[in-house]
């Protein structure tokens, strides 16, 4: 399984054990939109004559677990992609441009591209109808809508 570090603060010293993710839940909350994993510890208690705490149960830990890291990536508002693999742009010259990108990831609020986006281009995220690339569009800057509606 997946390597996870358990560690809590029991009374002011940090203990910590090794584990590893031995299943997860078959879905996500649909509340707080978080999946529960079971951390296997082969033994929660080898330490205790040493000095380190034992994991006892309904102890509250926190747990760091170790993930792929992701580089040269560029991650948005999910409300920007078009489809499955397309933005809008914003071009210099006030017109807008259908760009394909490669989509990495996704959730229900962010997406994380890998390729297609460009520094510096900027991302439409308004529904827009009937979108063609070179048709005309105007550009409301995020910071000017925030103190438009600061002034009502």
């Amino acid at each position: 399984g997946i390597p996870v570090t358990l560690s809590a603060n029991i009374s002011g010293r940090r203990a910590e054990w090794a584990g590893h993710i031995t299943r997860t839940d078959s879905r996500f909350d649909s509340q707080s939109r978080v999946l529960h994993a079971y951390v296997e510890v082969r033994d929660p208690f080898k330490d205790v004559d040493s000095g380190q705490a034992a994991l006892g149960p309904g102890l509250f830990v926190d747990a760091e677990i170790a993930g792929t890291v992701l580089e040269n990536v560029v991650t948005i508002p999910r409300a920007a992609l078009r489809g499955e693999d397309e933005i809008y742009l914003a071009e210099e010259d006030g017109t807008l441009k259908i760009q394909t990108v490669e989509v990495q990831s996704s959730n229900r609020d962010r997406v994380i591209l890998s390729d297609g986006l460009a520094p510096g281009e900027k991302v439409i995220v308004s529904p827009i109808r009937g979108a063609a690339t070179g048709m005309k569009i105007e550009v409301v800057e995020r910071t000017a809508m925030l103190s438009w509606s600061e002034e009502e």
